[in-house]
């Protein structure tokens, strides 16, 4: 909740909009949820890892199919 209303680049106009919804989720899921270590493993790779493939994306995804649930919004290529 603190990173929807006051995260990185949260200003303005984005103040309480889906976009920074959207945003607060990217940027726990990147910056602030922790990383489990794996022996052998270095963890600034892990946390790629996860941000691209793996738990963060999910989070990410999950946060966006809500958002557009939400508003009746629908993404088009």
């Amino acid at each position: 909740v603190e990173l929807y209303h006051a995260g990185v680049g949260i200003e303005g106009d984005m103040q309480g909009s889906a976009w920074a919804a959207l945003q607060a989720v990217a940027e726990y899921a990147d910056h602030h949820r922790q990383t489990r270590a794996v022996q052998g493993r270095r963890m600034d790779a892990m946390r790629l890892e996860s941000i691209w493939m793996g738990k963060a994306a999910s989070m990410k995804r999950q946060a966006l199919n809500a958002i557009l649930g939400e508003s009746q919004l629908r993404l088009v290529a």
